[in-house]
């Protein structure tokens, strides 16, 4: 019998790479708009969707989360942003939990 062969390295960091990753953002500005909260995020990677929280009659909750397909870039853009002064309010970022 032949040996199993594990599949290459850059396969492996290619897969790691390319994994999605849901972000939550908290104590956003009641001003905050789903396209500023893109903007900040793109600086760090391509970003697939933004949603912010607002009631039924429109109020913000003051949270969102942002929805970028490279797992890394969103890496990255969580070690950045995370305490990032936005909109004059310091911001908390990290993986939402599902």
């Amino acid at each position: 019998m032949g040996k199993a062969h594990a599949r290459p390295r850059f396969f492996r960091e290619r897969v790691l790479e390319s994994r999605s990753m849901k972000l939550y953002v908290g104590n956003l500005p009641y001003n905050a708009s789903e396209a500023s909260l893109r903007k900040l995020f793109s600086r760090h990677g391509q970003v697939q969707d933004v949603w912010i929280g607002n009631t039924r009659v429109g109020s913000p909750h003051g949270y969102g989360f942002v929805h970028m397909p490279d797992g890394s870039n969103a890496e990255k853009a969580i070690s950045m942003l995370d305490g990032f002064q936005f909109e004059g309010k310091e911001i908390t970022v990290h993986q939402a939990k599902d």
